[in-house]
């Protein structure tokens, strides 16, 4: 068992200094400070559109950021996450390398997999953070909305934070397995990006959306109210939190698939 820990946390550390060969932190930072620079922006200049006197504005400034970041740029972010963490290896044609140490592909395949999730989390960390910090430079720059003047329930919009994470356990799986499976770049994110505009279209339809979990993270923003959210302190998760399991158990059974793939797979 130690021995077995011990290759799984090589195994990740050296996922965690390939990274730096990489333009994923970037890309990492980038996908977590676009939502909050393009809101900051919009509540900046229009101002007439936004400012609603002897009203928190904390409500609509969450809505407005988590719904531009659950819709429209969590999953692709995923899809180009998911297709570049693994191009190393398949530019450099080092998966027989990989394949031929003596390393159980378990502990070659996972902590990829872990690192990328790591990596999903790591931006939603960056958007809080930077969201949180453009709220407080607005109550400054544009006293007229008056921020300050009203409590910015932090437990919630962390919370909000923590459901969009699970929501894209299924889809990070589903375009990890496909990344590792097809050597052209290409094809990952052709796939991800039918998933993504099919979401779109079909989010609204819950008897269509469960099966689908490239709209999972959209699904959770369309049924969330945020003037409860901000009103009461509590997140209402009954009309969404199934979807959440859904993610979950995608994420567990397309692991395992991909995982098995690899078990057997003989690259030559």
């Amino acid at each position: 068992m130690n021995i077995l820990s011990t290759e799984f946390l090589r195994s990740l550390t050296a996922e965690s200094y390939k990274l730096k060969r990489t333009p994923i932190l970037w890309i990492s930072l980038i996908g977590g400070v676009t939502s909050a620079i393009i809101v900051f922006l919009l509540f900046y200049f229009l101002i007439d559109e936004f400012i609603e006197l002897n009203k928190s504005p904390w409500a609509r400034y969450y809505q407005l950021s988590y719904n531009l970041m659950s819709t429209l740029l969590l999953v692709p972010y995923v899809i180009l996450v998911t297709s570049t963490i693994v191009q190393s290896e398949h530019n450099s044609n080092a998966w027989k390398y990989l394949y031929a140490l003596p390393v159980k592909k378990g502990n070659i395949y996972f902590p990829k997999l872990i690192m990328t999730v790591a990596l999903m989390g790591l931006t939603l960390v960056i958007f809080f953070l930077t969201s949180t910090l453009a709220g407080y430079l607005l109550s400054i720059l544009r006293p007229e909305y008056e921020f300050s003047n009203y409590p910015m329930n932090v437990g919630s919009w962390i919370s909000l934070v923590v459901h969009s994470f699970v929501s894209i356990l299924g889809v990070t799986a589903i375009q990890y397995w496909i990344s590792i499976r097809w050597k052209n770049y290409i094809i990952p994110i052709g796939i991800g990006m039918m998933g993504f505009i099919l979401s779109i279209l079909v989010v609204g339809e819950e008897k269509f959306a469960v099966f689908l979990p490239y709209c999972y993270s959209m699904f959770i923003s369309q049924h969330l109210s945020f003037e409860e959210i901000f009103n009461s302190g509590v997140i209402d998760t009954k009309p969404f939190l199934y979807i959440e399991w859904y993610s979950i158990i995608c994420f567990v059974v397309f692991s395992a698939i991909g995982f098995y793939e690899q078990k057997v797979r003989n690259v030559k």
